[in-house]
């Protein structure tokens, strides 16, 4: 069984009982948002939990760019998009890489002293460095989000030199006058807590998670590419950090297994993996079905075998709790933020990131039939422990925690 790393209780503030709640004017600021999903999961997250503190009478605008991919999304700009109750301001970007919008910085000038607390989600990009400087030269306290990003694992693989000079010129400040930080997972604060003893409290928040309501069947044209049972599902990124070439190799064992790997390839790594596959000699059993819609995925999710999240770091997961709430299992690796909910709910298998024993695993979880009532007791418990309004409240309390040290 994974344990999870043991954070001291000061550094989680643990022993903190927060004030009653009151009703925040909170801006929310981030490179990028809904409905920019090809994103990942930070997208919907972060517009999730806006939504939901606007419904707990919190009023809530968002800063962000109007940047997708190589493209820029269809909103207009300059002036606050009602998104689900959310006022969202779009900015055009003059440099796409690290998101600088000189437009946006003028705006945080003017008006970040409107709201009593900042959350910032991301790093290393020109939105947040902004923000936090203007919310510090303003004495306005802000909340951190890193959002998976502050991993030295993946600083080391992933632009080390750049993400290292920013760090040391800009981040380190950045998280030590923050009023608090958050992460959404216990694996997510053991890797926050490596960057110095000086830092704030680290709260750890989940994602939540929406009710599947719909009732969506798979389509016709990606039906007829799936066999019958019994298939696996991976949904998500074709990303470099979602361990998909240790996936194939498990595959190889896998014998009258096929896998669906779902999700958008911004990255452009489908031809390297579809290579991958061929040779491991399992291109047959193997279903890349690129980008799919929100029905799609529920209807996926529903019908599919098992849920297989192998990542080499993340920190949450949060297509594993959707799994869940679907009535679906989950086999993830020790390194996914969302394995104690796995283990918390009885809803998988957590395994070694290794791939022998991610084969092993999986090969267990199709031994291992689940029943309906059984799919619905996981989703009922699911839902129960991960529920958005539940988020939004001690997103609050965070707030209120974060305006009493100013």
């Amino acid at each position: 069984m994974l344990s999870s790393p043991s954070i001291p209780l000061r550094r989680r503030e643990q022993d903190w009982c927060p004030p009653p709640s009151r009703q925040f004017r909170a801006l929310h600021v981030v490179p990028s948002y809904w409905p920019a999903t090809r994103y990942g999961g930070p997208i919907q997250s972060v517009h999730s939990l806006c939504r939901s503190l606007v419904r707990a009478g919190h009023e809530v605008d968002v800063f962000t760019t109007n940047i997708d991919g190589d493209g820029a999304l269809a909103v207009p700009t300059h002036t606050p998009v009602n998104q689900d109750g959310v006022n969202v301001h779009y900015f055009p970007v003059r440099w796409r890489r690290r998101c600088v919008s000189p437009d946006l910085g003028h705006v945080l000038q003017q008006r970040i002293a409107d709201y009593d607390v900042v959350h910032l989600h991301s790093v290393f990009l020109w939105p947040i460095d902004c923000a936090s400087h203007w919310a510090q030269q303003r004495e306005i306290p802000y909340v951190l989000s890193p959002r998976g990003m502050l991993v030295q694992e993946l600083i080391q693989r992933h632009n080390p030199m750049a993400k290292k000079a920013w760090l040391r010129w800009r981040g380190q400040r950045m998280l030590e006058q923050a009023a608090a930080l958050h992460a959404t997972s216990a694996l997510e604060a053991h890797d926050l807590s490596s960057f110095g003893d000086s830092l704030a409290g680290i709260h750890v928040i989940p994602n939540g998670v929406d009710h599947p309501h719909q009732e969506p069947a798979i389509p016709r044209d990606l039906r007829a590419q799936i066999p019958s049972q019994p298939w696996v599902l991976f949904l998500g990124r074709m990303s470099w950090k979602k361990g998909l070439e240790q996936l194939l190799d498990a595959w190889k064992e896998l014998e009258e297994v096929s896998l669906v790997l779902a999700g958008p390839d911004d990255e452009k790594l489908t031809p390297k993996l579809q290579q991958r596959a061929r040779e491991r000699g399992i291109a047959d059993r193997v279903i890349f079905t690129g980008e799919i819609d929100k029905p799609t995925k529920t209807a996926l999710l529903r019908e599919a075998s098992l849920l297989v999240c192998p990542s080499i770091h993340e920190n949450f997961g949060n297509v594993v709790v959707e799994a869940m709430a679907s009535g679906c299992r989950a086999l993830v690796t020790e390194t996914v933020g969302a394995a104690d909910a796995v283990q918390e709910l009885q809803g998988g298998w957590v395994v070694p990131n290794d791939a022998a024993k991610i084969g092993a695993g999986v090969r267990e979880a199709l031994q291992t039939p689940i029943q309906d009532s059984e799919r619905a007791d996981l989703s009922a418990r699911t839902l129960a422990r991960f529920s958005w309004n539940a988020v939004a409240k001690r997103t609050a309390d965070l707030y209120a925690r974060a305006v009493s040290r100013s």
